[in-house]
Formats: C-alpha cells, sequence, structure tokens
C-alpha cells in the first residue's frame, strides 16, 4: 500500500498535473460514468466528521475530513483528514494520501482551470479575498 504525506504529494505533481487532473474530472463527471452517494456527515456539536466516497470503474476513493472549528486555538488545522483509494474489483486499500492536502490543491485548481478557459489574454491581475484558500488558488493561477 502507498501512503503519500503532504510533502510526497506536492513532490509527485506539477500544478499543471492537478489541473489536468481536475479537466479529467469534469469529463467523468459530465459522462456520468461515477457514482458519488451524498456526503455523509457526523456531527457532534460543533464538530464534524465529513465521509465522500466516489466510485468509478478504475477505483473507488473516498476522503475523509473532520472540520473542528476549535482546533487553530490549539494550534492544530481547522481542517483534517485522509483520501483512501480501494481497488475498484476487489475493495482492497491501495493508497492513503492526506485529504486535507488534497483539498487545497482541488479548490485550487479548480481556479486554475477556469481561468484557462474564462480569463482574457490580456489579464494581469486576479483579486483572492480568503486567506488560506486563496494562497492556494494563487499557486494555480500562477501557472496560467
Amino acid at each position: 500500500m502507498l501512503f503519500l504525506s503532504e510533502q510526497e504529494m506536492w513532490q509527485s505533481v506539477t500544478l499543471e498535473d492537478v489541473m489536468d487532473a481536475i479537466e479529467d474530472a469534469y469529463a467523468i463527471h459530465k459522462s456520468g460514468n461515477y457514482k458519488m452517494p451524498d456526503r455523509f456527515i457526523a456531527q457532534r456539536d460543533k464538530n464534524m466528521m465529513l465521509y465522500m466516497p466516489c466510485f468509478l470503474d478504475s477505483v473507488i476513493g473516498t476522503k475523509m475530513l473532520s472540520e473542528f472549528p476549535d482546533n487553530p486555538s490549539l494550534g492544530i488545522p481547522y481542517l483534517n483528514g485522509l483520501m483512501i483509494l480501494n481497488n475498484a474489483k476487489t475493495g482492497l486499500p491501495k493508497a492513503i494520501m492526506n485529504g486535507s492536502v488534497l483539498t487545497a490543491m482541488r479548490t485550487g485548481a479548480v481556479g486554475g482551470v477556469a481561468l484557462r478557459y474564462l480569463a482574457p489574454e490580456d489579464a494581469a491581475s486576479v483579486v483572492l479575498d480568503r486567506l488560506t484558500t486563496d494562497f492556494f488558488s494563487y499557486l494555480f493561477f500562477s501557472r496560467i
């Protein structure tokens, strides 16, 4: 089984690779060739666990995230999680990676893909309005 840390995830792909993967995900969504149930949320007080499975013919992916609003006061990130990939035919686990990093990559790359197609060719700047999300968006925007 493959285990990918935050650092290994950033070293394994380029920003362009991630944006290309987002475009592939859009194509899969358009084709309808997937099964993605509504995410399941388990909540106690203001703390939440989110479970998000998705079945493709080639792989099953499940992102599991925790959202604990008091974590920053403890010096811990608000959002933490894992992404687990399973073999689609056997269910055997194939990989585990940092779900928080994957979420940041995805969020930034979605904006980057939008800029690929929607930004005027002579655009020279972008306005960002949220710190964490926008930091990752900026990484991807800078590649366009």
